[in-house]
C-alpha cells in the first residue's frame, strides 16, 4: 500500500508523495506515453506538485493530479485528443464548485459528473446527470467517481468514505 510521507495524510488531494510511474499504473496508462505527454506538454504539473531537477531527483505528484491523468487516459481511450481530455480533466482536478473542493467528489447524494459542451472544447463538472446546468444534453458525460476509484485502487489507497473532506472541517463553537 502507498502511503504518504510521516505527518502527511494520505487523503491530502494536494501534497505531492507519487512517483510518476506509480500514477500511470493507477491511470493504466504505459508511464512512456505518461512521460511523452509530459514532454510534449499535453498534460502539466500543478503548483503543488513537485517537479524534477533533473538531477536525479525524481517527479512527486499529487493525488489530483494523478485524477486528472485517469481522466485524461479514459477519455483519450474513448477517442479524444491528449489535449482535449485535459481541459476536460481539469475541470474536475484544478477547479472547485459550490459543494466541492478541486479534485473531491460531490457527497454520496450526489455523482460527480465531467460534462463535455458540443465539441467538447468546454466542460463543466456537476452533481447531476447527462444534462448541463442549463438543460442542455452535453455531448460526453463522464462519471468522475471511477477515476477516482481506479487511482486509489492502483495505488492501493483506502477509499474516502462517502461525503469525506480533507481536512475535516473544524467546529464552530
Amino acid at each position: 500500500m502507498k502511503t504518504a510521507p510521516p505527518g502527511a495524510a494520505q487523503r491530502d488531494v494536494n501534497f505531492p508523495f507519487l512517483r510518476t510511474g506509480d500514477v500511470a499504473f493507477a491511470a493504466r496508462v504505459p508511464r512512456k506515453i505518461l512521460l511523452e505527454w509530459f514532454d510534449r506538454g499535453q498534460v502539466s504539473l500543478i503548483p503543488e506538485d513537485h517537479a524534477s531537477s533533473g538531477t536525479g531527483e525524481n517527479r512527486r505528484l499529487t493525488l489530483r493530479t494523478a485524477y486528472r491523468i485517469a481522466i485524461i487516459a479514459d477519455l483519450y481511450r474513448l477517442g479524444l485528443p491528449v489535449r482535449k481530455g485535459a481541459v476536460i480533466a481539469a475541470k474536475f482536478a484544478d477547479h472547485g464548485n459550490p459543494g466541492r473542493d478541486p479534485g473531491r467528489l460531490y457527497d454520496a447524494r450526489y455523482p460527480t459528473y465531467l460534462l463535455a459542451l458540443g465539441s467538447a472544447d468546454t466542460a463543466e463538472c456537476c452533481p447531476h446527470g447527462p444534462m448541463t446546468a442549463s438543460g442542455a444534453p452535453a455531448s460526453l458525460s463522464y462519471n468522475c467517481e471511477y477515476a477516482v476509484t481506479a487511482v486509489h485502487a492502483g495505488l492501493g489507497i483506502e477509499a474516502d468514505p462517502p461525503g469525506y473532506q480533507y481536512p475535516p472541517e473544524a467546529d464552530d463553537e
